[in-house]
């Protein structure tokens, strides 16, 4: 799962030795390893972003457990049908 996190430069703040697009990064971690991020001018424009991050990540989530619901009925339907031919 991705974990977002705010965070507010400071003024004049470099990142890697170079100036920013924005003054608010966010930071995307997966597995407590940093896997990107993004700068934003905006804390509002961050915040958004975050929010599609998180809600990208429910819906990613979901799709999982639906497909092991789907793949669990499956298997005991085989189970069923084999038992009865039997």
């Amino acid at each position: 799962m991705v974990v977002a996190t705010l965070e507010v430069l400071e003024e004049g703040e470099l990142i890697f030795g170079c100036r920013t697009n924005g003054g608010y990064l966010v930071r995307e971690c997966e597995k407590n390893e940093e896997m990107g991020g993004s700068f934003f001018k905006t804390e509002e424009e961050a915040k958004a972003h975050i929010k599609t991050l998180t809600r990208d990540n429910m819906k990613m989530w979901l799709e999982e457990i639906t497909t092991a619901i789907l793949l669990g009925g499956l298997l005991y339907l085989t189970i069923i049908v084999m038992f009865t031919l039997i």
